[in-house]
């Protein structure tokens, strides 16, 4: 008798143990078949800022780059191509080299100004992207620095400048389509010199930007 209510106690023990243990498996499933989700945020690429400077650098790809000019070996003199300590006082056209008007244009990321001054550095005319009706991100493009340099030109050759020394400075994308834009309004370039101003391990850039 005490044989039998053993056993019997010792079954009912085993199938609470396992009812125990299937319900303690089923909460664990149930935990984790839970799953949170993120909260919606706007990416950083469907941004309207970042969509319009993308759709900027696209349609500056599509310009397409004039072809280069080849000139023939025998046209280029490499005592021209170099100042020297005559440069200076050289003539052109009757007119001394250092009285000659110089253009200056200063071609950033965001912007490109065009300035010209007489030989003693006396502004004539000044223009940029953004006097001639581009705004905001189209400012920093190369088409916006050529619409500046067709302008300026305009005025430049208003007060008779048509001879002129070109100084550029800056890495931004309007420096080759000013110059473009200069030449294609008639201005004359005598010289081009570059004065872009570079660091003797100097103070630290600012970050690249994350686009």
């Amino acid at each position: 008798m005490l044989k039998s209510a053993l056993t019997t106690l010792c079954k009912l023990h085993g199938r609470h143990a396992l009812c125990q243990q299937l319900r303690d498996t089923s909460v664990v499933q149930r935990v984790q078949s839970i799953h949170a989700t993120s909260c919606l945020q706007v990416l950083d690429k469907d941004s309207p800022g970042k969509k319009s400077a993308k759709k900027l650098r696209e349609e500056e790809s599509e310009i397409a780059a004039p072809p280069d000019v080849d000139l023939p070996l025998q046209d280029f003199k490499m005592e021209s191509m170099f100042p020297s300590l005559e440069t200076h006082s050289m003539l052109i056209n009757g007119v001394r080299y250092d009285e000659l008007p110089i253009i200056h244009i200063k071609a950033t990321h965001n912007n490109t100004i065009i300035t010209v001054t007489n030989g003693k550095g006396d502004p004539i005319a000044m223009e940029s992207a953004g006097t001639v009706g581009f705004r905001n991100a189209r400012k920093g493009t190369n088409i916006a620095a050529q619409a500046a340099a067709i302008s300026l030109a305009e005025k430049a050759i208003k007060n008779g400048v048509e001879l002129a020394r070109i100084c550029v400075r800056g890495i931004g994308p309007g420096r080759l389509p000013a110059i473009k834009g200069l030449q294609m309004s008639g201005i004359t370039a005598v010289s081009i010199t570059d004065n872009t101003r570079l660091p003797f391990n100097g103070s630290r850039p600012k970050k690249q930007r994350r686009l």
